[in-house]
């Protein structure tokens, strides 16, 4: 019969008392102090994906964006941010549509890598659906560079593109008196709706307002020049001083809570004064 030596002294060091090594003889080792076992446990400040929203719908399309767009992880704008865009230009084919997160309806679609992603839709053409138009085909021809626009409105994101004087536009709609112009709207080459004021003459503005009538004005107050119609409209640098006369040939009523005299200047071009006496 063989003697085992069992060095106590060893064991001690380690926290195990001569109970504690009887009753592990008795009973065997538990895996959960096997010390080379892993307890599973939660990573310190993670978190549980966000669960997908139920309420979309399942249409399946191709959306083109016009804007620089984040591509997120979840739905809405505090979803996480991929670290990649589409560029204005660039297609998704999506399958699901979300209405109404956080002031904007967005696509989902399956990655390439497999992960369902979120897309805004920031086209600002959005915002035009909802505006009345008139279906008017024609041509239209610039006296002014004029910004062509993605969407409708003075707000809406420019293209980096203009029509310059002498230009013209082939245009299929016309949209009255927004942001105080007149619009017209094409399709550009690439299949994109574009957007152009009406910025000839009276700044584009709708002729409702607009009274064929001349005549004489003599200033009491320093009075800017402006080449367009209301009191956005692009400054000319140059002045009516008190004691000048204007003779106009057009009257503009109640646009920014003036009344506006608008005359040909001697360059030719149409300007507008406001009537501040």
């Amino acid at each position: 019969m063989y003697r085992i030596s069992i060095p106590y002294g060893y064991l001690a060091q380690h926290g195990i008392s001569k109970a504690d090594l009887a009753q592990d003889l008795r009973t065997g080792l538990d895996s959960s102090d096997d010390v080379d076992a892993d307890p599973e446990t939660s990573n310190p400040g993670s978190t549980a994906p966000e669960p997908d929203n139920d309420d979309y719908q399942n249409a399946s399309g191709s959306y083109t964006f016009q804007n620089t767009t984040k591509i997120r992880n979840n739905l809405g704008t505090s979803g996480g941010y991929t670290g990649i865009n589409y560029n204005a230009g660039q297609s998704v084919n999506y399958d699901r549509v979300y209405k109404n997160i956080n002031g904007y309806d967005w696509l989902s679609y399956i990655s390439y890598g497999g992960q369902r992603r979120y897309v805004a839709m920031t086209n600002s053409s959005q915002s035009s659906s909802n505006q009345s138009y008139e279906s008017t085909s024609g041509t239209y021809r610039f006296n002014n560079t004029t910004r062509i626009r993605n969407g409708l409105g003075t707000s809406a994101s420019y293209s980096g593109r203009n029509y310059t004087a002498g230009q013209s536009v082939v245009y299929d709609r016309v949209y009255r008196n927004v942001d105080g112009y007149d619009w017209l709207s094409y399709i550009s080459y690439s299949g994109q709706r574009r957007y152009v004021a009406m910025t000839n003459g009276g700044g584009g503005q709708s002729t409702s307002g607009q009274q064929n009538q001349s005549g004489a004005y003599t200033f009491r107050n320093t009075t800017k020049i402006r080449n367009g119609v209301g009191v956005n409209a692009g400054y000319t640098g140059r002045n009516y001083q008190p004691g000048q006369t204007v003779y106009y040939d057009r009257v503009h009523k109640n646009v920014n809570g003036y009344d506006w005299l608008s005359y040909l200047s001697y360059s030719g071009q149409r300007h507008y004064v406001a009537m501040t006496n």
